[in-house]
C-alpha cells in the first residue's frame, strides 16, 4: 500500500477513518517526540470508569532498551529493530478501589490503547499493537529496567515509527455484525 493512500481517510467520517486504521509492521524513520506527545494528548480523551484515568505511557526511544524489551515480548521478529519508539501502556492499579473492580484497570487501559491507536493513525504514525503475555519474571524485570512503578500493570506495548513510502498491510477480514451482536428481548 502507498503511504498517501493509507492515510488518505484521516479526515473522513469516523466510520471511514476507523476502517482505514490497520496495524503496520514496516517503519522507515524516527517519530519526532512532539508527535508522540500529541498522540498521547489525543488519547487522553478516552473514557474511563468513574473518570479515574488509569492509563500511563512509558515511551522508549533507546534502541538497546527497545531490543531488550522485544526480546522478552517475543513477537517482533523481522520488524521490531526498525521501530523508533516503543510505547508501553500501563494502568495504575492504585485507581482500583474494591476487589470487584479488579479488571477495570485492564479494560480502561485497553480503551486508552484503542484511542491511542486512532491518534497515531490520525497523525500518520505507523504502529503495531503487541501483546504483553509474558512470564511474571519478565514482567517484574521490565518494571525494574523501564522504571515502571509497582502500582502500574503493563497493559499493551506498541511499536511505532514513521511509515515508508510503500508497505504491506495484513488482510484482516472482520466478522459480520450478526456474529458479534445478539439482542436480548425485553422481558425475556
Amino acid at each position: 500500500m502507498r503511504r498517501d493512500d493509507f492515510y488518505s481517510r484521516t479526515s473522513a467520517s469516523f466510520p471511514e477513518f476507523a476502517a482505514s486504521r490497520h496495524v503496520v509492521r514496516h517503519f522507515a524513520g524516527p517519530v519526532p517526540r512532539d508527535r508522540i506527545e500529541e498522540a498521547v494528548r489525543i488519547a487522553t480523551t478516552a473514557p474511563s470508569a468513574c473518570n479515574r484515568q488509569y492509563a500511563r505511557v512509558h515511551a522508549i526511544d533507546d534502541p538497546s532498551t527497545r531490543d531488550w524489551l522485544f526480546s522478552r515480548q517475543r513477537g517482533t521478529r523481522g520488524f521490531g529493530q526498525d521501530a523508533s519508539v516503543v510505547l508501553v501502556v500501563t494502568a495504575d492499579i492504585s485507581c482500583v478501589r474494591w476487589g470487584w473492580e479488579r479488571h477495570d484497570a485492564f479494560v480502561n487501559g485497553g480503551i486508552f490503547v484503542m484511542n491511542l491507536c486512532y491518534a497515531l493513525h490520525y497523525l500518520g504514525i505507523a504502529h503495531c499493537i503487541l501483546h504483553w503475555s509474558v512470564d511474571p519474571v519478565f514482567d517484574a524485570e521490565a518494571h525494574r529496567v523501564l522504571g515502571i512503578p509497582e502500582c502500574e500493570e503493563i497493559v499493551q506495548v506498541l511499536a511505532c515509527g514513521m511509515p515508508p513510502e510503500e508497505f504491506d498491510v495484513a488482510a484482516s477480514p472482520r466478522r459480520d455484525v450478526s456474529e458479534i451482536l445478539s439482542w436480548k428481548a425485553a422481558g425475556a
